[in-house]
């Protein structure tokens, strides 16, 4: 018999944060699925089961939750996260996902994080998972280049010989940008991250991006300007994890850049793809030319509109706006540039 583990998630803990709606909005690091509370099986069991993902299941007779197959998961357990199920929190909180408390065991004085699955029938019903990425391998491409330490000692270029290649061969119609002033960049340590998300939430208050709610980001219309992907490689049941924070590479030669009929997309002479949104007609070629898939375009207005009730409609939610940033206008595209434009 399979064994019930719970645990508290990294966006909303064990619910004290479940009406913050960014946090709400963080994909889990692992599974990536936002806006709910799943159980996380292995895909031995699944097969077994006939399970999909997005599959509910009633757990030991008492709620129902989405089945999210997970790469490594142990296959005598089912985890399942903490702080959703809420009915009195607030108007974010409430509704979200199953209340897992009601399965915690006490021992004496103790509450365990696990409890026997006495039952966990399927019911019948799908639904897609409001997940920002579905996909978990790399389809044999070196996305994420990886050595061990004694090939990198052997070597430093090992993991990354195809630059090399890139730099010996390429060819460009344009002539080499000149910066006279700065040139911009960031480096990320990929050794470093954990994939915990703290980037994504410090950059969407920063910059007042809106939270779009569980079904738009179903519709992959989640504004993130910073998403982290996540890969697996090798054994499925003991898999390597990589975790790839992914926002805009400021390109010398942006392909973004020379397809905007409006030059709304421009390169600044400090290196930066940068925005001039009122210029911006929503054409959405920019977002279609990208190779790393990071420009997000504004499907509705999301600010003082009654279906997008998070924190841009009240004023004490507004608090929270960055008054040196405007808040983006319906129909225009936005992406992440550095932060290099803010004052101080």
């Amino acid at each position: 018999m399979p064994e019930l583990h719970f645990y508290e998630s990294i966006a909303i803990g064990a619910g004290w944060q479940a009406n913050n709606p960014w946090l709400q909005e963080l994909p889990d690091a692992v599974s990536k699925v936002t806006w709910d509370n799943f159980a996380a099986v292995s895909p031995q069991l699944a097969k077994e089961k006939g399970w999909v993902n997005g599959a509910y299941i009633t757990i030991n007779k008492k709620f129902d939750v989405p089945v999210v197959i997970q790469p490594g998961q142990n296959y005598d357990t089912i985890s399942i996260a903490l702080g959703y199920g809420h009915t009195n929190m607030g108007k974010v909180a409430n509704g979200v996902g199953a209340n897992a408390y009601q399965l915690l065991p006490l021992s004496g004085v103790r509450v365990l994080n696990f409890a026997p699955a006495q039952s966990y029938v399927a019911t019948g019903k799908v639904e897609r998972l409001a997940q920002t990425q579905e996909h978990n391998s790399m389809e044999g491409r070196p996305i994420v280049r990886e050595a061990n330490l004694s090939e990198h000692l052997k070597n430093p270029e090992a993991g990354n010989e195809i630059h090399r290649e890139f730099e010996e061969k390429h060819l460009s119609l344009y002539d080499p940008p000149k910066y006279d002033g700065y040139h911009w960049g960031m480096s990320i340590d990929l050794n470093s991250c954990i994939g915990c998300g703290a980037c994504v939430i410090g950059c969407q208050s920063e910059n007042n991006i809106p939270v779009v709610g569980k079904k738009e980001v179903t519709k992959r219309r989640a504004m993130h300007w910073i998403r982290i992907d996540r890969y697996y490689s090798e054994n499925p049941a003991n898999p390597k994890v990589f975790f790839q924070p992914m926002t805009c590479q400021q390109c010398d030669h942006a392909p973004c850049e020379n397809v905007c009929p409006v030059s709304a997309t421009n390169h600044s002479n400090e290196g930066l793809s940068q925005m001039a949104y009122n210029r911006c007609v929503g054409t959405k070629y920019c977002i279609n030319n990208c190779p790393y898939k990071v420009r997000r375009f504004n499907w509705f207005r999301y600010a003082g509109n009654e279906k997008f009730d998070y924190n841009m409609n009240e004023d004490l939610g507004r608090l929270v706006l960055n008054p040196d940033v405007t808040v983006a206008k319906w129909g225009s595209r936005k992406m992440y540039f550095l932060c290099s434009a803010y004052p101080g």
